[in-house]
């Protein structure tokens, strides 16, 4: 859906949406199918942090929202990524954000990471 860089700190921001069916987002296994994911496309996979959030949504069907946070390597320097994934039953929507390890910009990764919900209707 969307890609930027920032070339002065490093900073990498991507949004996908992927469609398919989720039999149940809200279950336990989804968090680890994207762990498993993660895992295997991320060069030097080191997990920090990974947890289910609650945004207190008042949808009718709101999305299951999990949010993970790793080390890898890219380009052979050292990165944290963020990520928040929104599971739909059809379909997932995901945010990415990558920062140089040891960056100042760690915090502000984070707000954007947290910013990422659905549109309020």
């Amino acid at each position: 859906m969307a890609a930027f860089s920032h070339e002065p700190t490093g900073q990498v921001l991507v949004v996908t949406r992927l469609v398919g069916p989720t039999e149940n987002p809200h279950d336990t296994g989804t968090l680890k199918t994207i762990l498993a994911g993660l895992r295997g496309s991320a060069r030097g996979y080191r997990l920090i942090s990974a947890r289910a959030r609650d945004l207190k949504l008042r949808d009718k069907r709101p999305p299951a929202v999990y949010d993970a946070w790793l080390g890898a390597t890219r380009h052979r320097a050292r990165v944290v990524m963020g990520a928040r994934f929104l599971v739909y039953q059809s379909h997932v929507l995901a945010l990415m954000i990558e920062v140089p390890r040891g960056s100042r910009d760690l915090r502000s990764a984070r707000r954007i990471v947290e910013s990422f919900r659905p549109a309020r209707r």
